[in-house]
């Protein structure tokens, strides 16, 4: 396999387990190995633009939005690492977290846009890190 390829891989399996833990039925189940995703073709998608559930809908929100925010800046390094684009790697990640919010409203769990603006904040923040390595990187080069 080549380097691109596993590159390829890595992307495509870290957005698989992205996509698992966003529309399992269970996530605390889904932690333990034992995924059940169940699809219902009806959706009221005006439950996306809802705001005020987002601390009652977890006991551990804050740990549920930290792994929102890690989980898109990985998968966006990745998608980076793959593409050398930053703001094509940062588009097509926050895309897939629009698809996955959207698919979660057909898989009896709570998609949301405040979700959505959680996991473009870890990809903003990915942004922003390879950009302070990139210049560190560039002003050792000058300074040599």
């Amino acid at each position: 396999m080549t380097l691109i390829g596993i590159k390829a891989a890595a992307a495509a399996l870290w957005a698989l387990v992205l996509f698992i833990f966003t529309c399992a039925v269970n996530l605390d189940n889904a932690f333990k190995g034992k995924v059940l995703i169940v699809w219902h073709p009806y959706s009221n998608y005006r439950d996306f633009f809802i705001f005020d559930d987002m601390f009652k809908t977890h006991s551990h929100v804050f740990i549920i939005k930290a792994g929102h925010f890690l989980g898109f800046a990985i998968l966006d390094l990745l998608i980076y690492a793959l593409i050398k684009h930053r703001a094509y790697s940062a588009l097509l990640t926050i895309a897939f977290a629009v698809v996955t919010e959207i698919l979660q409203l057909h898989t009896f769990r709570d998609g949301r846009l405040y979700d959505v603006l959680v996991d473009a904040a870890g990809v903003m923040a990915s942004h922003y890190w390879l950009m302070l390595i990139q210049s560190r990187v560039l002003r050792r080069r000058l300074a040599e």
